[in-house]
């Protein structure tokens, strides 16, 4: 997990490249992601013991809860230098929110006041 924190910004763009298509740039791991990545293989072999039709996630979940502090701790700083590292490898790029501002937009217009977003505010205090 430690080279996987620590890859360079080469090997980042090259990751983000494979993405490309959805036209934004990927978040970095959180600590339970990057524990979910590094015991990928032990969840699945505990989910096929104990039931193979139990979700994936919720395993992870069950098993990140009894975790030790001290892996937890661990992950949580590895986490941080993701970020850190994932904020140096894409500083010159733009964020992908920006399409979120569209969407929101629509959601106002076809929400119960609708009328009033689209029509705007009135004065009651003009005459006619």
């Amino acid at each position: 997990m430690e080279a996987y924190v620590h890859r360079s910004s080469e090997v980042r763009h090259q990751e983000q490249a494979r993405f490309a298509s959805c036209g934004r740039i990927k978040k970095p791991l959180n600590a339970f992601m990057l524990w979910r990545r590094a015991n990928r293989d032990r969840v699945r072999a505990v989910s096929h013991q104990e039931d193979p039709r139990r979700n994936f996630s919720t395993i992870c979940g069950e098993l990140w809860l009894v975790e030790s502090t001290a892996v937890r701790v661990q992950f949580k700083e590895w986490a941080e230098i993701e970020k850190r590292n994932h904020m140096v490898a894409f500083s010159n790029d733009k964020p992908g929110g920006s399409r979120n501002v569209a969407a929101k937009r629509r959601r106002l217009r076809t929400g119960p006041q609708a009328a009033l977003v689209l029509d705007g505010p009135t004065d009651s205090g003009q005459k006619e």
